[in-house]
């Protein structure tokens, strides 16, 4: 009996969903009905194992069109010129999907880079920001750099600049001393 229940609830699911014009990858796709967008973006997040410090990489994100008009990928914000998309605009026909291709600058003197690039993605009506999250770990990162000349002895017979004097300014001071 248990069992009839279940199969009778799946298939009046079933007939719901097709009597309402549901099917997989369609326009109005269950997926996209539940986030309420017409497109899915993959992967978002992003970690990139043993890299080598101060190299450059490309990541891959896909946007798969589920809507019934065309979506497009306008502009992407970074919180550094560390990250970049390099083939934005990028459009999907419905049913398609189109990649975008960040470039990734990864840091010299540091073990660990993380940023977040978010997409501003033109869907039918609105405005749509999509954020990516990239991480990496940089193996062996390189030593800082010391500052040039911070630190190091004057040569012999050399002394340090002089300062300038302090000069006193407010109510209490005047030029002639009263």
């Amino acid at each position: 009996m248990k069992r009839n229940t279940l199969l009778l609830i799946a298939g009046i699911l079933f007939l719901a969903a097709g009597a309402l014009g549901f099917r997989p990858g369609g326009g109005n796709s269950l997926c996209g009905l539940i986030s309420g967008k017409p497109f899915s973006l993959t992967p978002r997040e992003i970690h990139l194992e043993n890299r080598q410090p101060g190299t450059e990489e490309i990541v891959t994100v896909r946007l798969t069109n589920r809507g019934r008009k065309e979506i497009s990928v306008v502009g992407e914000r970074t919180p550094c010129v560390c990250a970049s998309a390099d083939n934005i605009p990028s459009t999907a026909k419905p049913g398609e999907t189109a990649e975008v291709h960040i470039r990734v600058s990864l840091p010299e003197h540091q073990a660990d880079y993380d940023q977040t690039v978010v997409l501003m993605i033109a869907a039918p009506g609105k405005l749509v920001m999509e954020p990516v999250h990239i991480t990496a770990s940089v193996a062996s990162p390189l030593p800082e750099p010391e500052d040039a000349g911070a630190g190091e002895p004057l040569p012999a017979g050399d002394s340090p600049p002089e300062q300038a004097p302090e000069i006193e300014s407010g109510p209490d001071s005047s030029p002639s001393g009263e």
